[in-house]
């Protein structure tokens, strides 16, 4: 049997048009993952209010809210805020990781 044992991490900044419909898009899969931790990267729209209801709804979605650095960060910035989520993990055991964009649907 294939172990797909995985966690995502998804660093969102201004996301509120596009956060919804990657959120559908991973509870429509047939396995879900252990964890989905959503990193708002300080964003000035309603994509933390959008993220912070689907952790209510999800025990396994963690919402995680950054402060806004007042300034865009190109690439730098998705990389912190990914990093931000992924020691969130801990001691957590996963066999795959995945980075998943905040304008994603599949």
């Amino acid at each position: 049997m294939i172990d797909f044992d995985y966690i995502i991490v998804s660093p969102v900044r201004n996301e509120a048009e596009y956060i919804q419909r990657t959120i559908e898009s991973v509870l429509a899969q047939t396995i879900l993952p252990k964890q989905w931790i959503i990193v708002n990267d300080g964003s000035t729209d309603a994509t933390g209010r959008i993220i912070d209801e689907a952790a209510k709804r999800y025990s396994w979605i963690k919402a995680v809210h950054r402060q806004d650095r007042g300034i865009r960060v190109a690439g730098g910035g998705v990389m912190e805020a990914f990093y931000a989520g992924l020691k969130l993990l801990g001691n957590e055991q996963w066999k795959y990781l995945v980075k998943l964009d905040g304008d994603v649907t599949f």
